[in-house]
């Protein structure tokens, strides 16, 4: 199965690509999303794009959560497309699990602190200016620059 990916900004677009099971808007309901990971929840991406529109207490969010949970060891996952500033204030729910997987990507950091969301320490250095798409992968390994081959 291919990802289920919640509209919330320019996602619909990645709706007409092969492999994309269906956009889910803000107002779908729980069960809505829960039908959609029934058949292959473990192969299952969802993604969510401007997070800090939906927020932390989002009704969709305990299903996603119990995702995240049941593709701890599997291909599938939630990827969480959200501001370094909406995160700093979120505490509990989708992104604290996020937090707990200490594995992201943070394009353009700002500065060495951007890195403690995901529990990384990076280098005091951080925080130029950097060319469209550049960020910094952050995994339990620690962390690495990245480039994003196509920004437009």
């Amino acid at each position: 199965m291919g990802p289920v990916l919640l509209q919330c900004s320019l996602l619909v677009v990645l709706e007409r690509r092969d492999g994309a099971v269906r956009t889910s808007s803000l107002e779908s309901k729980s069960d809505d999303l829960k039908a959609l990971l029934k058949d292959e929840p473990e192969n299952t991406l969802i993604v969510i794009d401007d997070f800090e529109i939906m927020g932390g207490d989002h009704a969709l969010g305990p299903v996603i959560e119990e995702h995240l949970r049941t593709c701890r060891d599997a291909n599938g996952g939630v990827l969480v497309g959200c501001g370094i500033d909406e995160v700093a204030g979120m505490y509990r729910g989708v992104v604290a699990q996020v937090r707990k997987t200490r594995t992201g990507l943070v394009l353009a950091p700002r500065s060495s602190e951007d890195g403690t969301y995901l529990s990384a320490r990076l280098p005091r250095s951080t925080g130029g200016a950097v060319p469209k798409g550049r960020g910094v992968m952050v995994t339990t390994g620690g962390w690495s620059w990245v480039q994003v081959p196509k920004v437009d």
